[in-house]
């Protein structure tokens, strides 16, 4: 399990309940580690397996046009009983992590969950280089990589 998939469960759960009408999205390690339990989540309509910046932009193209989004790599899309699992885009290489903007870090202060957060969301790399015995998601160490900017 990771840290916050009991935050989305209940969140994705509250925002159906109230007949929110937005496809619920979960992306992150959670999903990537455990997709099936993950889409299995009757309030959970949308997964992004893996790396999802392109994934994700091309899901707000795609929703914003009113396109159909369901061949969407790395994106696994529920309709009613079906799950359509499209292909993991490959990682992402370094010079692509190099030309991906900065996070615009001032969004975490306008949600209270995150402007209560005793630390900050900083993402330095991806995946994992190390190969501990007692790491509960060893698949990460594949999918390791880094920007070599500086200031990162």
């Amino acid at each position: 399990m990771s840290i916050q998939w009991q935050w989305i469960k209940t969140l994705s759960t509250y925002l159906k309940a109230n007949r929110i009408q937005i496809p619920q999205v979960i992306g992150g390690i959670h999903s990537t580690m455990y997709p099936d339990e993950t889409i299995a989540h009757p309030a959970i309509d949308i997964l992004c397996i893996a790396e999802g910046e392109y994934a994700m932009l091309e899901l707000c193209n795609a929703i914003d046009t009113d396109a159909d989004y369901s061949e969407i790599d790395s994106l696994w899309v529920k309709t009613g009983d079906t799950v359509k699992k499209n292909v993991m885009r490959p990682k992402l290489r370094e010079e692509m992590l190099n030309e991906l903007p900065f996070a615009d870090r001032q969004l975490y202060r306008k949600y209270k969950h995150f402007r209560d957060y005793p630390f900050a969301i900083f993402v330095g790399s991806r995946g994992c280089p190390f190969k501990c015995t007692f790491c509960e998601v060893p698949e990460i160490n594949d999918r390791w990589n880094f920007s070599d900017l500086p200031g990162v």
